[in-house]
């Protein structure tokens, strides 16, 4: 591990590489947890990891710029012991991260970012290694705002003019704090703290919408991908969560809203789609088992049984009352 030896006490340079779990990379989290914040780190791909840490502080307020190959950061219940009641918001640049928080789980890509309470357990994990600017504030940083951050905690923040802003001023100041006389860095700290509270309050507004109409459309695409892709047996909660920006946890409390859930909503999908091709079938060409496999079924007995549950008859019979419909035609 290597320390900017001429970087001045209100920024400075962590460099780690070639990081290893036995001892360096030990050193370089222990590091980090007296400047930042407590975390644990744990190793993704590879058994070394390199990461560039440049740390400036503004007052109570702290900006950090890391640049990371694939680990994982986590903040455990152990850690929460120091007491630390701050907030963290992670700013994605380059690659993609996963954050969770309180039952929350993020996929997090550039420009896109997440506010983390120091008191809760949480978690930051690339799978790729990427970039991302983290600010740590207290509470109290934001009493000119008039807004609690632990309302925020736990959340992901889409890309908005203010969080651009706070992006871009976060950026100039790592590159000017070096000289920054004591008056400008008290200056900084006001504007980074009204930036923040911008931000929060951007995405206050936009959990407004949330409850109404931003809801029903996500509802809405959920149900439209589930009607395109339920016959693929290879459907899933977390391919449909992906494909909708959305986390696993999103999706599933959008459908407990209207009491149902993703398993429910696929299997009556494949079963509709059965359905209508046995009705279809007057002639009885198709194979009950072809039938099953093609409306994304794997199992010929559970097919079987969910049928009958919902339609009060066997697969076999469905066809035949087709048979009969069409024979009563003709």
């Amino acid at each position: 591990m290597q320390d900017s030896a001429s970087a001045p006490a209100q920024f400075r340079v962590i460099v780690g590489r070639g990081l290893t779990v036995d001892g360096s990379l030990r050193a370089w989290r222990d590091e980090i947890s007296r400047t930042v914040l407590g975390i644990d780190v744990r190793c993704v791909r590879d058994a070394i990891i390199d990461a560039r840490v440049g740390i400036g502080q503004l007052g109570r307020l702290s900006i950090t710029r890391l640049s990371l190959s694939p680990i994982e950061m986590i903040r455990s219940r152990e850690l929460i012991a120091d007491g630390d009641a701050g907030f963290s918001m992670s700013i994605i640049e380059d690659g993609q991260f996963l954050a969770s928080q309180n039952g929350e789980e993020f996929l997090l890509r550039p420009g896109q970012a997440v506010i983390m309470s120091a008191s809760s357990p949480s978690n930051l994990l690339t799978q790729t290694g990427g970039v991302l600017w983290g600010l740590k504030f207290a509470p109290a940083d934001l009493r000119l705002s008039g807004l609690d951050p632990q309302r925020f905690a736990g959340r992901r923040i889409e890309t908005c003019t203010a969080l651009k802003l706070l992006r871009s001023y976060a950026g100039t100041i790592a590159g000017t704090l070096r000289s920054a006389a004591p008056a400008d860095v008290e200056m900084y700290d006001r504007h980074m703290c009204d930036l923040i509270g911008a931000t929060l309050r951007d995405l206050d507004s936009r959990s407004l919408d949330e409850r109404g109409g931003v809801r029903i459309a996500r509802r809405q695409a959920l149900y439209s991908f589930i009607e395109k892709h339920a016959c693929d047996p290879e459907l899933t909660l977390a391919r449909a969560a992906r494909a909708l920006d959305m986390s696993e946890r999103s999706v599933q409390a959008l459908l407990t809203e209207v009491e149902t859930c993703f398993t429910d909503l696929v299997r009556a999908r494949r079963l509709e789609t059965a359905y209508s091709a046995l009705i279809a079938d007057g002639q009885r060409r198709l194979r009950i088992l072809d039938v099953a496999y093609e409306s994304g079924f794997q199992d010929i007995s559970t097919f079987n049984r969910l049928f009958r549950a919902r339609y009060g008859m066997t697969p076999r019979q469905a066809q035949g009352t087709g048979a009969a419909k069409l024979t009563a035609i003709g």
